[in-house]
């Protein structure tokens, strides 16, 4: 059947020519940076931190006195965004007892109660489901855009990582039955194996579920301070070492298929912030209270800097259409928010599952072309695409550059579905923005890795993404403006 492949290879596709993501314990970038030089640097975080604390101070005065002292915050756009919570708390459950079907399909396969081809069958049928519903449901309810969006985004997350688990654990199960088949064979001829002899000949093969991937992060060498001396340093020196010490993980007993496939791994991965299924993470020895609270109170803080960002600088400039003013505003949101998600929101739900690989996102800010971008900034989305599309294609024996130019028509498709169905709109911007990136991409090669390059690039940023994505804000603005305002 044309859906079932000859042999799954690693994660879903990956062969030797494809691509296999390793996990390690280590920080992200942004969290590593605030460790690092930490006594040097802390003016300029605290001053950070005052900034944003200001200017949402600053907006609540000028709202009491255009008001008349009748309200302080600008409640409008917090009224919208809490609206139909109902029915999303009703969609929330829904797509997890979706995600919980793909649990029990996998356990009926290793029960033999399902063949590995029907299984396939019928996972793909549940990621239909699992797709169409909550749009059926966003389009029948007419919900605003941010729900519309946190309920599409969240059910292709979870699209994206039951296709990785149940992929990858068909690859595991493959290799389970070929080793009871070797161990078969081995005992009907009369031989012994030696302890490790019965995997030999696989180690031309990637992870197979039976070694969790391990590299412990060298420990940072403590040095004097400004003055020579390091007793002015201890205090700040000795919580970055602790830091450090919190990723050089222990060692961990090793998960082997199908013990991997029960209950608490699933629930575990399900808020894991990693779209790629392994049997074995890379995990922190504890949760660290502290860290939890600091990152709840940045939440708090980023998010209230968005919505007043929003509603004092960019909504009132939607209503007199002056789009070509908010490049910076807009451009300035979307670092906010990519910070707001990439360095908060991950590395919370990484520090309570215990998570130890917070790579998620690379240094995207020193790109000096867009696919060089694509490639940084979204490490477990870019991560996935590889191993379930690119690779894919590669096994199915395309070329590396169609396989290439598939992944990325895939990746900006996808994209562009969810924000024309969370916005209503049918024109196709983002689509739009992709031929003017191609064409960047191949404009701006000559000048890559130099400070030139970089410049350009972040001309172009400026000008593209942020404010295709308000083009679809405007549209919706322009046929709802009373649930804009």
């Amino acid at each position: 059947m044309w859906w079932i492949q000859r042999r799954p290879a690693p994660n879903g596709g990956a062969s030797k020519s494809g691509f296999n993501p390793k996990f390690m314990p280590r920080p992200s970038i942004l969290s590593n940076f605030d460790n690092l030089n930490s006594k040097t640097l802390r003016g300029f975080r605290n001053m950070l931190y005052v900034i944003g604390v200001l200017f949402v101070v600053s907006q609540c005065i000028i709202n009491y006195y255009e008001t008349a002292g009748h309200k302080l915050v600008d409640s409008a756009l917090w009224l919208v965004i809490s609206q139909e919570l109902p029915i999303m708390g009703l969609m929330y459950l829904m797509v997890q007892a979706t995600t919980f079907s793909f649990f029990y399909l996998q356990r009926c396969t290793i029960r033999g109660m399902v063949s590995i081809e029907r299984c396939e069958f019928i996972h793909y049928f549940l990621l239909a489901f699992a797709v169409i519903t909550p749009i059926l449901a966003v389009c029948t309810w007419e919900l605003p855009p941010t729900q519309c969006t946190y309920i599409l985004f969240m059910m292709v997350l979870m699209c994206m990582k039951m296709h990785s688990y149940i992929m990858q654990n068909q690859f595991y199960h493959y290799k389970y039955l070929r080793r009871l088949r070797r161990r078969q064979a081995r005992r009907g001829s009369g031989s012994e194996p030696v302890d490790g002899d019965d995997d030999s000949d696989e180690s031309d093969d990637e992870d197979d579920g039976r070694t969790p991937h391990r590299t412990p992060l060298r420990r940072r060498r403590r040095r004097p301070g400004a003055n020579g001396n390091d007793a002015d340093d201890n205090a700040g020196n000795d919580e970055d070492d602790a830091d450090d010490q919190y990723y050089d993980e222990p060692p961990q007993p090793t998960v082997h298929y199908p013990e991997n496939v029960n209950l608490r791994d699933f629930f575990a991965f399900l808020f894991m912030p990693t779209l790629v299924y392994q049997a074995n993470f890379p995990r922190t020895p504890r949760v660290r209270p502290k860290f939890v609270i600091k990152t709840l109170a940045l939440v708090a803080g980023i998010l209230s800097m968005i919505v007043t960002g929003l509603t004092h600088f960019i909504l009132p400039i939607l209503r007199k259409y002056l789009l070509s003013i908010l490049c910076i505003p807009c451009s300035l949101l979307y670092i906010v928010i990519f910070f707001f998600v990439f360095e908060l929101i991950l590395n919370g739900f990484a520090e309570i599952t215990r998570f130890a690989d917070r790579h998620f996102y690379d240094d995207w800010w020193n790109s000096t072309a867009y696919d060089e971008f694509a490639r940084k900034w979204n490490r477990p989305i870019h991560e996935w695409l590889l191993v379930h599309i690119y690779n894919r294609r590669i096994q199915n024996n395309h070329s590396k550059s169609s396989a290439l130019w598939i992944t990325f028509f895939f990746s900006h498709f996808i994209y562009e579905a969810l924000m024309a169905v969370s916005f209503g709109v049918r024109n196709p911007y983002i689509l739009s923005v992709v031929v003017l990136e191609l064409v960047f991409i191949y404009a701006l090669r000559p000048l890559r890795d130099t400070q030139l390059g970089n410049l350009l690039w972040w001309c172009i940023m400026f000008c593209s993404t942020p404010l295709a994505t308000l083009l679809y804000a405007r549209e919706y603005y322009m046929s709802f403006p009373l649930t804009a305002t």
